[in-house]
């Protein structure tokens, strides 16, 4: 995403990243869905590329998304298994 086009989507809504991440968290608190799903929802809503989330995140809903996905085992695991199987 270009710089501009970040500055123009947080200057539509939200002066920060904590702005639009307290934002999509509220959303996932009151629609009780994932904030992956939050996520999504807003973007459909608001005609926004998905890929231009990233840079829109605040590093603490980052990590509560990486919580998230890990739990619903949307991501591989961080660890190494040393090759044995599990």
């Amino acid at each position: 995403m270009q710089l501009a086009e970040r500055e123009e989507i947080l200057s539509n809504n939200f002066t920060t990243k904590n702005e639009f991440s307290q934002h999509i968290e509220t959303i996932a608190a009151l629609e009780d869905i994932s904030i992956i799903e939050a996520i999504t929802d807003y973007c459909k809503k608001n005609n926004l590329e998905i890929e231009a989330v990233p840079a829109l995140l605040s590093p603490s809903l980052v990590k509560k998304i990486q919580l998230q996905s890990s739990e619903l085992n949307l991501m591989k695991p961080k660890y190494k298994t040393n090759g044995a199987k599990l």
